[in-house]
């Protein structure tokens, strides 16, 4: 029986004896299990909760599972009883598969160099994705030369842009998103919905590093602006670390925009597919599952000048992370030129086909199998 050990960030949340999250879902991990490992033993944070909201999903494979050991804070892992058994788990797997930057995950790689146990690192984002965190200046001048360190050791390394193996290189590399598309939505056309109106989408969490300070200061630009015309932004996602309706209120802007909370897959396909316009005005980013996700419902995209952007949009879309006039300028031109929005969103969902699951899927499962020949499992 193989088992993987997977690190991870993001918070899993324990309700009836059940683990839910707003990011993983059973097919996430299917990489793993068609590459025939067995099971999947999960370390990440854990929030006990006595009741779980809409769009949340649920691990309901019994292949999975989710430790509890790091518990709700980072801090619980410089418990020497914490420590002690996470190298148990560490010792007993067959692989650990760090997601890469991240707290849970750096702290692993520290355990297996000391053990001398194997690791994949999944390369996800660069060594400044903890810019915007509390004291995320120190993290980042720690992970600048770790980060480069940790991935050239690892017995192997997956990527979600070739800017990130460029520069984090590994002698077994993969780039292969972490995105899964499960179809395209062409538009029939690409009138306004509501004449008149413009109708601008957002999905994710809502923080400051996915930038939704910048689209509120680009409302209240836009407010300014052009106050004849009607914009309307709609936020769909949670985990906020700032109360956004009242920054909304503060700009003058709480009138033109809607705050959705949590919705599930197929309820923000519904979204998709009344927006007239996405904005993802990321400090970072690897690949931008989200936006990725709106390009296959044909919506025109503007996002920020970062390396995972442009692998996947053409740089006249782009404006500077915190440029929030840049950025309503852009929606201001997209939102009176309906010949630029077909034309990008028709572009965009070509470039979505990219990463169709079944197509990305294959390459994951065909690194992991590559991966337990190598370690002879």
């Amino acid at each position: 029986m193989f088992n993987v050990l997977y690190f991870h960030d993001l918070p899993f949340y324990r309700c009836g004896g059940k683990y839910f999250s707003a990011s993983f879902t059973d097919e996430y991990f299917e990489r793993f299990l068609s590459a025939e490992f067995n099971q999947v033993i999960i370390i990440s944070r854990v929030v006990g909760v006595d009741s779980i909201d809409s769009g949340y999903n649920r691990l309901a494979n019994q292949a999975l599972s989710v430790s509890d050991v790091v518990a709700q804070s980072y801090k619980n892992i410089l418990k020497p009883s914490v420590i002690i058994r996470i190298a148990k788990l560490v010792r007993s797997s067959d692989i650990a598969v760090l997601s890469t930057p991240s707290v849970n995950g750096f702290f692993a790689s520290i355990l297996c160099l000391l053990l001398r146990r194997r690791f994949v690192c999944e390369v996800a984002g660069d060594y400044t994705a903890f810019n915007t965190k509390r004291f995320g200046s120190v993290v980042t001048f720690f992970l600048k030369y770790y980060m480069p360190f940790i991935i050239r050791n690892a017995v192997g390394a997956t990527y979600v842009t070739n800017d990130l193996l460029t520069k984090y290189p590994n002698s077994n590399a993969l780039v292969g998103s972490n995105v899964n598309i499960h179809g395209l939505y062409p538009r029939s056309n690409y009138s306004l919905k509501n004449e008149g109106e413009i109708s601008i989408g957002f999905v994710g969490g809502l923080v400051e590093r996915k930038g939704i300070r910048t689209i509120l200061e680009a409302a209240a630009f836009l407010k300014n602006k052009d106050p004849n015309y009607k914009y309307q932004f709609h936020f769909i996602g949670g985990h906020a670390d700032v109360d956004w309706e009242s920054v909304s209120l503060e700009l003058g802007v709480s009138d033109l925009c809607t705050f959705h909370g949590m919705k599930t897959r197929s309820e923000i396909d519904v979204f998709l597919d009344t927006f007239d316009l996405y904005v993802q005005p990321s400090f970072s980013e690897g690949v931008p599952r989200a936006s990725i996700e709106a390009m296959s419902h044909g919506l025109p995209v503007i996002a920020t000048t970062l390396p995972g952007f442009f692998e996947i949009l053409p740089a006249e879309v782009l404006v500077t992370p915190g440029g929030a006039d840049m950025l309503g300028e852009k929606i201001r031109i997209f939102a009176g030129n309906e010949g630029l929005r077909q034309m990008h969103g028709g572009r965009n969902l070509e470039r979505a086909e990219d990463f169709l699951f079944e197509e990305m899927n294959e390459k994951r499962v065909s690194f992991y199998k590559g991966i337990r020949d190598k370690l002879n499992l």
